[in-house]
Order: C-alpha cells, then sequence, then structure tokens
C-alpha cells in the first residue's frame, strides 16, 4: 500500500513499551510501518525485550530506539525517553497502553511536544495525566473515557485496520460439515474454553465436526485438559503458534471468536477480509464491527448459544455466505490500511496546526 504524498513531512514519535504482542502490539508495529511508507518520519521507541522489535529494524522511515522501561514510574526509562525525543524533535507523540502514555505524556509535557494516547482498554486515568488527546478504536472506549470525565472534543475514534489484502468474493464453503477455526492467546479473557464446550455440544448432533485453534499462551495445558475430559480429542487439532495467518485460517471454513472481553478484535478483521463467515461472542470490539447481517452473534459465556450458532451456520450455508459477504464488503469500506492510515495522519496534522496556533 502506498499513501506517499497525503503528508507533508511531518514527524512522529510512536511509544509502545509492551513485552507482549496482541492486537494493541499489532496496531502499532503496522502503523510505523504504514506512517513511515506514507513520507512521515517516525522515531520508534519500543521496550527493549519487545519481541517483534525486528519487524521494526531496518525499514526505511523508521528510527528504531528500545528502552528498558520495567515499571510505569522508571525514572531512568523517563530521562532516556525525554534525551531520544529532544534529538528527534518530533510534531507529535503517539502512545500506546498506560506505560507508554504515562512516560510518553510526562516526556511530552517537559518538551512542550503534544501528545495523543491510544488507549486500547479502559485505561486508568492516573496514567493520563498529560495527555492532551485520545484516539479509540472503538466507541465503548470513547464512553469509557467520557465516564471519567474527558471532553468528548478531545476524543477520536479510529478503527483498527488489518493489512489483508481482501478477496474480490467470498468463497462457498465446500467442506461438509464445516471446519472451524479460532486463534488467539490462550488465555481465559480468550474464551477458548467456551468454545470446546460449545464444540462438544456440537459434536453430539455432527459427530464428525472439526475444530482447529491456533496459539499458545499460560491457559494450553487447562484447554488440552477439557479437550481429554470431553473425550473430543480426534476431532480437535491444536495448531500452535501462527504465524502465517492467512495461511492457517486457509484452513478452516469457519471462523469463531469466542471472547469474553475484546477491546477490538483484529482477528476478526483478518476473517472478513479473507470473506470467512464468522461466528462471534457480543463482546465490547466485535459488537461495533459486526451486526446479525454480517455475522452470527451469541451472548459472552455461553457455550449453549456457541453451539447453536454452529449447528444453525452448518444447516443454512447461502445464509453464512450472504453473511460473509457483507462483512467482506464492511472490511474493504472501512477497516482496510488505506482507509485507516490517512485519518491517523489527519488526526496528527490537526494537532500540529493546533499546538502551533497554541
Amino acid at each position: 500500500m502506498c499513501l506517499s504524498g497525503i503528508v507533508s513531512a511531518m514527524k512522529i514519535t510512536q511509544i509502545m513499551l509492551s513485552k507482549g504482542w496482541g492486537g494493541a502490539e499489532r496496531l502499532f508495529v503496522d502503523l510505523c510501518q504504514l506512517l513511515a511508507a506514507s513520507g512521515c518520519s517516525v522515531q520508534v521507541i519500543c521496550h527493549s525485550q519487545f519481541p517483534k522489535i525486528v519487524y521494526l529494524e531496518n525499514v526505511d522511515g523508521l528510527i528504531v530506539n528500545p528502552v528498558n522501561a520495567r515499571i510505569h514510574w522508571d525514572l531512568i526509562a523517563l530521562r532516556r525517553i525525554k534525551q531520544l525525543i529532544r534529538q528527534f524533535t518530533p510534531d507529535v507523540i503517539h502512545t500506546h497502553l498506560s506505560r507508554a502514555t504515562w512516560l510518553g505524556g510526562h516526556a511530552g509535557a517537559a518538551l512542550a511536544v503534544p501528545v495523543t494516547a491510544t488507549t486500547h482498554n479502559n485505561i486508568k486515568m492516573k496514567y493520563c495525566r498529560n495527555v492532551d488527546c485520545f484516539t479509540v478504536t472503538a466507541a465503548h472506549q470513547g464512553r469509557y473515557l467520557e465516564s471519567q470525565g474527558i471532553n468528548p472534543n478531545y476524543i477520536t475514534q479510529i478503527p483498527n485496520f488489518s493489512r489483508f489484502e481482501a478477496i474480490d468474493a467470498a468463497a462457498a464453503i465446500e467442506r461438509q460439515p464445516p471446519v472451524f477455526i479460532s486463534y488467539g492467546r490462550m488465555v481465559r479473557k480468550k474464551g477458548f474454553d467456551v468454545l470446546l464446550k460449545a464444540f462438544a455440544l456440537y459434536l453430539r448432533e455432527v459427530p464428525e465436526g472439526h475444530l482447529i485453534i491456533g496459539g499458545d499462551g499460560p491457559d494450553k495445558p487447562v484447554l488440552m485438559q477439557l479437550i481429554a475430559d470431553a473425550g473430543i480429542g480426534a476431532n480437535v487439532e491444536m495448531a500452535g503458534w501462527v504465524d502465517e495467518v492467512p495461511d492457517f485460517l486457509a484452513r478452516g471454513d469457519v471462523f469463531v471468536l469466542p471472547s469474553r472481553d475484546e477491546p477490538f478484535g483484529i482477528v476478526v478483521l483478518e476473517a472478513m477480509a479473507l470473506g470467512k463467515p464468522v461466528i462471534s461472542s457480543l463482546a465490547q470490539g466485535p459488537a461495533e464491527v459486526l451486526d446479525e447481517q454480517s455475522a452470527y452473534l451469541v451472548a459472552i459465556d455461553d457455550a449453549q448459544a456457541l453451539a447453536a450458532a454452529m449447528l444453525a451456520l452448518g444447516q443454512d450455508v447461502q445464509g453464512a455466505m450472504a453473511r460473509a459477504t457483507r462483512a467482506l464488503s464492511n472490511y474493504k469500506q472501512h477497516y482496510t490500511a488505506a482507509a485507516v492510515v490517512p485519518r491517523y495522519i489527519e488526526h496528527y496534522q490537526a494537532m500540529r496546526v493546533k499546538h502551533q496556533r497554541a
């Protein structure tokens, strides 16, 4: 994707001090890369142990500055961040998650550089004392900020995006019964235990069904025990960590998101882009991206409802493909990088103009 020409020599500092890898970190990496591709000069301040730092190194337009930020109130890290920002002289600072927002906000205030924070979740407001404005990826995050006393004029909603190239049209489901597929970090909030319970119920009606789950995490042993206890090991494949998501999703016919808590859900966008019918819990983010015309939606933590949706989809393939087609169209219109990244650049430009006038 080429966005060059839409921005005039902006210098942007992006700060993310997480040591993990999830949706927020993925947005951070993709945004840094695409801003550089657009013609921005981007300073990347990330944790020295950030697992995907290799994706940021040796990229034209990116200056990568690792920092060892141990805690939110790490004064040594704060001094280092101030030094790096002073040397780079950015027009704006964009922080992600609480530690970066606390330290980046202090640095911005000290150096008179405007700061915008993408919250990604319901961040504690004590970390936001030096933030000039916010971007949120979903409306529920904006409502939370308003409930904490933030003026809505200082909140800009810009959704997450995927770099996946959308297929031309949703492909027909050829396998019967359809193969269900899901992936993510194996932690409680992702709801894979609910998915396994639902799939065990589904198998009572469709004994030859198949489920593939990708990912890893601390809850994997618990999930493996659930599979053993339910006696469904022959029908469930635990595929391990997923690096090539399109290839992985191609192995399934229907994507399932069983999350208890999902501030946005980039994984849903990836399935939409590839024309997969989606079954999703009504977690916060997916409930804004999807509706009953584009997906099968079920209550959070409801294995019976999830099993019923899986059965209903298998019995109405044409209806499933109609939903997938609408979801694909929605993705193309609202959630591609080409649709979203210019909105961030416009946000930065507005911040720069406002700061210059102040």
